[in-house]
């Protein structure tokens, strides 16, 4: 009966000390200057987007709306007003994995980039590539495709048109069905 008391205590405190690291953390502001990542809802249909730059919270946002551009940036920078100019931006549409590179924010000049996520980032963050806007090192950083197979497949789109999809691989030597069904997660 002792024994089983000893050991009762002995879960109750690991439980105790253990507890914290299941409990959720609130929400910090991080220090001015510091990387910010704001993940809101893992819902099918979001998507991530990277706001870079001279603003005080760059880092990945997620996003349900693709039209939520004026509202992201304003999370990244929140003295930020759009000029005339800026307005029509922000009327387009977001796509999984773009990026917003702002520079001069608090200049009159300011420039707002619109490009996408390096291939290599996009990987490790699980956001779906798009074979039509891959170079060829972006090619080569997906597992499996080399120097070669990546120069094979860049030959292949200048003759064809371009790559829209990854069924417009097939015939690229060294691509079969096997290395087809292998890539289909990484992709659109």
């Amino acid at each position: 009966m002792r024994e089983q008391r000893r050991r009762l205590m002995l879960w109750i405190v690991v439980l105790i000390l253990t507890l914290p690291l299941y409990l959720p953390k609130g929400h910090e502001t991080p220090p001015a200057g510091a990387p910010f990542v704001a993940f809101f809802h893992d819902k099918p249909g979001s998507i991530t987007i990277r706001i870079a730059g001279d603003i005080p919270h760059p880092g990945l946002y997620r996003t349900a709306t693709p039209d939520g551009v004026r509202e992201l940036l304003r999370q990244a920078a929140p003295q930020w007003k759009p000029t005339p100019a800026e307005e029509r931006l922000l009327n387009h549409p977001l796509a999984d994995g773009d990026m917003l590179t702002v520079s001069g924010l608090t200049e009159e000049k300011r420039t707002i980039i619109w490009g996408s996520i390096p291939t290599r980032q996009r990987l490790v963050l699980g956001i779906p590539l798009d074979p039509g806007r891959m170079s060829r090192n972006d090619w080569r950083t997906v597992p499996g495709i080399g120097p070669a197979l990546a120069a094979r497949i860049m030959t292949r789109a200048r003759q064809r048109g371009g790559v829209r999809t990854l069924d417009d691989l097939r015939g690229v030597n060294g691509i079969g069905e096997r290395t087809l069904e292998r890539l289909r997660p990484l992709f659109k």
